[in-house]
């Protein structure tokens, strides 16, 4: 379990891409977004890691701005769309070549850390405890 002890004082934008002429998670798309002078590019990935994956929605962490000046998407496929004046801290769905089809706020978890606690307490429905371990492995040199 993880805990967020420094907050969420910062402003965040979801991306989440859907490709009709390219892909269908959109994987491989360009997104770049800009704010003013400062500019951040990500790319759509599907996995990256044995048996692992990761959220295929793009995050951009925009610090304390509240709104996006530019959001360029350049599909797999060449097509490239273009957002402007976006508000932060939301969940965006883009459809390529069709704009945004889907809004929601971006909300964070307002529970208190000790009923966090509490709720990982519970057993899984089926009544088995599960204990999960995190173990740091060092290998080679360099390691202390």
């Amino acid at each position: 379990m993880l805990r967020n002890d420094g907050g969420n004082k910062k402003n965040i934008l979801l991306v989440k891409t859907i490709g009709i002429k390219s892909n269908r998670d959109g994987i491989g798309a360009r997104l770049l977004l800009t704010i003013g002078s400062m500019a951040q590019l990500r790319e759509v990935k599907a996995g990256s890691s044995y048996l692992g994956e990761n959220d295929l929605r793009t995050h951009f962490g925009v610090a304390q701005t509240s709104r996006i000046d530019r959001l360029e998407v350049r599909w797999p496929s060449g097509r490239v769309d273009v957002l402007e004046n976006l508000a932060a801290n939301q969940i965006i769905t883009i459809h390529e070549g069709r704009r945004i089809v889907r809004r929601e706020p971006f909300r964070t978890s307002k529970m208190h850390p000790e009923a966090v606690a509490k709720d990982a307490e519970k057993p899984p429905r089926s009544g088995r405890r599960i204990r999960a371990t995190a173990e740091l492995v060092c290998r080679g040199s360099g390691c202390g």
